[in-house]
């Protein structure tokens, strides 16, 4: 292995300096934010959610199917179908 640094390996080397810094900055962002309020509240709305789906799926069954069936009826709303619709259904 070679100890002199070649051009490419030195912007290697710039760019993952910079890349470890930001998210060293994102890491101190997000620390700082789960102490607020609002953050708080929506990872304790998050975790009763996830109860409430995991103690009674059923009681998320009928939403479920209204958003599905929502989507459906926008899609055949539309100019043409989309890939992605034609591909996941087979039409």
């Amino acid at each position: 292995m070679s100890m002199g640094a070649t051009p490419g390996s030195r912007d290697d080397l710039h760019r993952y300096l910079n890349a470890s810094n930001a998210l060293e900055s994102t890491r101190s962002q997000i620390e700082s934010l789960e102490q607020t309020e609002a953050v708080e509240d929506f990872h304790k709305q998050m975790a009763l959610l996830r109860r409430r789906l995991l103690n009674e799926p059923q009681a998320f069954r009928e939403m479920f199917i209204a958003d599905g069936t929502n989507a459906i009826v926008w899609e055949f709303q539309q100019a043409q179908l989309s890939p992605a619709f034609v591909r996941t259904y087979g039409i």
